[in-house]
């Protein structure tokens, strides 16, 4: 680790800053990437980006898994639905009876947050298959579309769902929300993108950013074995800081924020620390820990996020003066 060695590519920042050499965990590749952690803003950068980042993205990638589609009952689907319109309205007393019958998904804390019905135009940007936009259809939402320059082809799903292969710039048209699902620290030029993406928000349009967070418990105690740094397809991991300076200057501010990091933060740094991989961290899981170790990470994880200090969180930004 060094100090001082170039400028933060968010805030300019020059003085402090250090440098990370950080492996690649995912699939064990050998080399060694170097991270810059802004002394100002906190975000971590990667200096030298790949120049061809498709090589570092094979078939097997986690996101390009097939996206099953469920052919639910009628019924079914209706009572998704109305579960999803209690939600966004607020659950009250028949919105917890219901969620007995089906639970709420794990999405549903910044769902409830959003302005949203039914019909609201959704977009997922860097969506791979298209799995949460499935589900999202499943419960009940009828304009969806999703967006990946990586997958392979267009994908068509029943009910009118399209998975476009296309960049960011062919993007077209207006959207109530916009969600980048831990995609947008894969992405290059964030200050582009965000300015971009709210060029297509409709005038009380949302975006929603969900993200791992540099600066965070996993980070501080793990360093270059925190499993979210995931060197080097993760580019940019921010703060909270450095994310609303970006907001700002691409005309936008942070309306709230959720954390929602998950027990791996824990479990997954444990094993990189000890040098595997992320390929081979299930088979170790089932082996090296007990229900009961799994029980407190989930535990440990609940704490850190009402902390706010857990590794990832959803932000949702809005145009500034367009709330």
């Amino acid at each position: 680790m060094s100090e001082n060695a170039a400028d933060c590519r968010v805030c300019g920042h020059s003085q402090g800053n250090r440098l990370h050499q950080v492996r690649e965990t995912m699939y064990g590749v050998p080399g060694a990437f170097v991270y810059l952690e802004c002394a100002a803003c906190g975000c971590l950068q990667l200096q030298d980006i790949p120049p061809e980042m498709a090589a570092w993205y094979p078939p097997d990638y986690c996101a390009y898994g097939q996206a099953k589609v469920r052919r639910l009952p009628a019924w079914r689907r209706r009572l998704k639905a109305l579960r999803t319109r209690l939600l966004l309205g607020g659950l009250g007393r028949g919105g917890r009876w219901l969620a007995r019958l089906l639970p709420l998904p794990p999405y549903g804390d910044w769902l409830a947050r959003l302005p949203l019905g039914l019909d609201s135009r959704i977009l997922d940007v860097g969506c791979g298959a298209g799995h949460l936009l499935l589900r999202l259809q499943r419960d009940g939402f009828r304009s969806l579309r999703g967006l990946d320059p990586f997958i392979a082809e267009t994908l068509t799903y029943p009910g009118g769902l399209v998975v476009q292969k296309e960049p960011l710039a062919d993007l077209a048209g207006e959207f109530d929300l916009i969600m980048l699902h831990h995609s947008f620290e894969h992405m290059d030029r964030p200050l582009e993108v965000l300015a971009t993406l709210a060029a297509h928000l409709a005038p009380d349009g949302r975006l929603l950013v969900r993200i791992p967070l540099a600066g965070s418990y996993a980070w501080r105690k793990y360093g270059a074995s925190w499993a979210n740094l995931d060197a080097p397809r993760h580019l940019y991991l921010h703060t909270p800081t450095s994310l609303a300076l970006l907001a700002a200057a691409a005309g936008m501010a942070i309306e709230s924020i959720v954390y929602d990091s998950q027990y791996k933060q824990i479990a997954l740094s444990e094993w990189l620390s000890l040098g595997g991989t992320m390929k081979d961290y299930e088979q170790w899981e089932r082996t090296c820990y007990s229900a009961r170790d799994i029980r407190g990470f989930k535990r440990a994880a609940r704490t850190l996020n009402a902390r706010r200090d857990g590794d990832a969180a959803a932000f949702i930004l809005v145009r500034r003066g367009g709330r």
